[in-house]
């Protein structure tokens, strides 16, 4: 539909088609087919029973929609990478108006200021959903978050530290103190009691259009609210438990039951997950978010108390390797679709082509992060300084005196 295609509409039409399935953004076909101007196909699906009061994600009816200025028409059509005529579009938009004054008694002009008004605080919505959604950061979103959530933890740092300068001198950060609190709230047995259901409110926002398991992913320049806060509880629960000093390990103590509380609950979760996006019974969804609130937890302090237990001592190849994963991280993207490109044809199998990319393109990495990264200014930037070994001149002297 949005590449015109008119054709291939008919036949899903023919095939007993949803004409009210909305899409990612809430919007149905009718949506899009005014959006685009596609005369031909709003008559189809007007005809099929489309209902053009329906509102999309963005708060518009199909009138709404009609009415959208070109500068935001344009921005969507580069996001989504369509080319179209202005002048076509406009009069494809003018008669699917005509059609729906017919059926309604009003066109998208006859609207009053009232409409108008709203008209273009949709259209300013449907601006802000653009800049959310067009892809900006792609796997580097996660280090645009970081620098919002570093906004917030400056003021809660210089908060932390007006607190620190009160307390009498000499005090201890006992159970009585506000010390004592955070370490309540962070190490506590029963901690999960507090923290799902703050997981729970912006994880009941996510996963309504597209059905899955988890969070959802914010790729664009303004970070989807939701989505920020879901990841942002987790980044603060990380610095409360830093100021909480866990030195006995109470976070993870109980990590193998954990691991195995999630595994046990991911199936579960998932399918309730798929259903509840269906709305197939009450109360479906609410166990879905539920779950899907706790997963992520039973995670996090499974591999914290399993780390805990398996890498207590430090190692410097395991160091060496978390330094080295920043950059990793950065520089992996093109090099792993440029090897899938020569590999593509190989006449092995795809578990071989799989391996065979994460240990070239790793070890690549590796390589460079060595020689060019971890000694340098970027080095310096994405992990600290770090000071070259220099080789003891002691075995060279005893050589020469020997």
């Amino acid at each position: 539909m949005v590449g015109g295609h008119g054709d291939v509409t008919q036949l899903l039409l023919d095939g007993g088609a949803d004409v009210g399935q909305a899409g990612i953004d809430g919007s149905t076909p009718l949506h899009t087919a005014a959006f685009f101007g596609r005369f031909e196909v709003a008559q189809w699906l007007l005809e099929a029973g489309a209902d053009p009061s329906v509102k999309n994600g963005y708060g518009q009816n199909v009138s709404q929609v009609l009415l959208v200025d070109w500068n935001t028409t344009s921005l969507i059509l580069q996001a989504v990478g369509q080319k179209v005529d202005r002048e076509e579009l406009e009069a494809g938009r003018a008669q699917i108006s005509e059609s729906l004054a017919a059926l309604t008694g009003q066109d998208g002009e006859g609207q009053g200021e009232a409409g108008a008004a709203e008209v273009s605080s949709s259209a300013f919505v449907a601006q802000l959903a653009q800049l959310m959604h067009r892809p900006v950061f792609h796997h580097l979103w996660f280090l645009w978050f970081l620098c919002w959530f570093m906004v917030f933890f400056a003021a809660y740092a210089w908060l932390s530290d007006r607190w620190a300068r009160k307390r009498p001198i000499g005090s201890s950060c006992d159970e009585s103190s506000g010390g004592g609190f955070v370490r309540r709230l962070v190490l506590s047995p029963f901690r999960l009691l507090w923290w799902v259901p703050i997981t729970c409110v912006p994880q009941f926002f996510m996963g309504r259009q597209v059905p899955g398991f988890g969070a959802d992913t914010s790729i664009g320049l303004v970070p989807i609210p939701q989505v920020l806060a879901f990841y942002g509880i987790f980044f603060f629960f990380g610095a409360l438990y830093y100021d909480a000093d866990d030195a006995e390990g109470r976070v993870g103590r109980r990590w193998w039951l954990c691991l195995h509380l999630e595994l046990l609950l991911f199936p579960v979760g998932a399918g309730l997950s798929m259903l509840g996006a269906h709305n197939v019974a009450p109360g479906v969804r609410a166990m879905a978010v539920l779950l899907q609130a706790i997963y992520p937890w039973l995670w996090l302090f499974g591999l914290m108390g399993l780390f805990r237990r398996l890498l207590s001592v430090e190692r410097p190849a395991l160091r060496y390797l978390s330094d080295a994963s920043y950059w990793l991280y950065l520089a992996h993207l093109p090099l792993i679709m440029g090897a899938q490109i020569l590999v593509r044809s190989w006449e092995i199998s795809v578990w071989a082509k799989f391996s065979l990319i994460c240990l070239v393109v790793t070890a690549f990495l590796l390589v460079i992060y060595q020689v060019a990264v971890r000694y340098t200014w970027l080095g310096r930037l994405l992990n600290g300084p770090r000071q070259r070994p220099t080789r003891s001149p002691i075995g060279r002297e005893a050589v020469e005196a020997a």
